[in-house]
Formats: C-alpha cells, structure tokens, sequence
C-alpha cells in the first residue's frame, strides 16, 4: 500500500512542481493563489530516521536541521529531489496542510519545499502563520526573515 501511496503522489506532484517553476520564474507577480491552491492539495515526501509507527508521534526527520535562528525542515515533491547524502531508511507521505500546522507546534521556523531545485518554494513560519515565499527570496533575505519578533 505504501508504494502505491508513492506512486500517486509522484503523479500528483508532477503538477505542482510545474506550478512552483512558474511561481518562480515569473515574478513580476506575487500571486500565490495558483501556487498555494495545489500546495494545500498535496503531500510531500518527507526522509525519516524513525517514529513512523505511532501516528500520534513527531517522526524523526532525516532532514530537519537546527541553527542559530531556529530550526528547518526539507521537504520533497518527489524521491527523486531526496538529495544523495540523505542517509534516511524510509520517508513518509505527509499532507502539507497537516506538516505546516505540526511544524508550527515543534518550533520549526522554515519548511523548504524541494530546495536547491529551480522549482523550490519554502514557508517562513512565525506567530502570524506560514508565509509562501520563492526559495531565492528566502535565501537572499534570511536574516530579515528569521529575525526575532
């Protein structure tokens, strides 16, 4: 069954990595709408060390890291994008709706969405709730960002 699950989203997130290209590339808008609208629709695949078996737990994500202006956790669209030093035995399948509103709870400040890929987006989360932003706007305005409110 998990496969299956893998299959289907690979498939449905052919879409939203085309819609994420274009949210990148065209940027003499800031509408968010076409992009967010498949987001909120999708799952990621996440890399874990472990915690899959308890639902009501908080996996051990193989690619959350911790720095001086808080913590950040990589997400994929596809296998594919899991960069090849990632040492994680499985990944899960996780709602974005669901990730962003646990990611809120465990302190997590940003959720980068297929990093280093010329589609990648990611989510500055503060006490106002997730904002979408294009990756390169994130890296280029980090420390603005991330600041302490």
């Amino acid at each position: 069954m998990e496969q299956d699950e893998g299959i289907a989203v690979e498939q449905e997130n052919v879409a939203l990595r085309e819609e994420m290209l274009r949210f990148n590339v065209i940027t003499d808008t800031d509408d968010k709408i076409p992009v967010l609208s498949l987001l909120v629709q999708r799952k990621m695949v996440v890399p874990v060390h472990g915690g899959m078996e308890d639902p009501d737990e908080w996996p051990l994500f193989a690619t959350l890291y911790k720095h001086e202006k808080g913590k950040e956790l990589h997400v994929f669209t596809s296998v594919l994008h899991i960069p090849e030093s990632c040492d994680a035995p499985g990944v899960v399948f996780y709602p974005l709706v669901d990730l962003l509103d646990d990611a809120m709870k465990h302190g997590i400040r940003m959720l980068l969405i297929d990093p280093k890929t010329p589609h990648g987006v990611g989510f500055v989360i503060d006490e106002e709730g997730p904002q979408l932003f294009r990756l390169g706007y994130i890296e280029d305005n980090m420390d603005d960002l991330l600041r302490e409110t």
